[in-house]
């Protein structure tokens, strides 16, 4: 029988390699404010959409480790991106 921990650590390292990587990606290219708020609300949207059935369906959330932890990255991701404008530095106006 396999431990739980091995399934939550499993989930725990793809949610945080995706949304390491989805964060560095978009903030690497040097995407503008708007790509990157629309690709935070795609991302926000394919995480609940992959997460709904499992936290809502019959299953364990852990019954499928990977896809939990796909909507989880996907959900940091999209949080991550929403949030930029607010991270912006407003230049001071002569």
């Amino acid at each position: 029988m396999e431990h739980p921990l091995a399934s939550s650590a499993l989930a725990v390292a793809i949610s945080s390699v995706i949304i390491f990587f989805g964060a560095y990606v978009l903030s690497r290219i040097g995407a503008p404010q708007w790509t990157r708020v629309a690709c935070g609300l795609v991302a926000l949207t394919a995480g609940v959409s992959l997460g709904y059935p499992l936290v809502f369906g019959d299953n364990h959330p852990l019954s499928n480790p990977a896809l939990l932890g796909a909507a989880a990255g996907f959900v940091g991701v999209g949080i991550n991106q929403l949030g930029s404008p607010a991270r912006v530095k407003r230049r001071a106006v002569a």
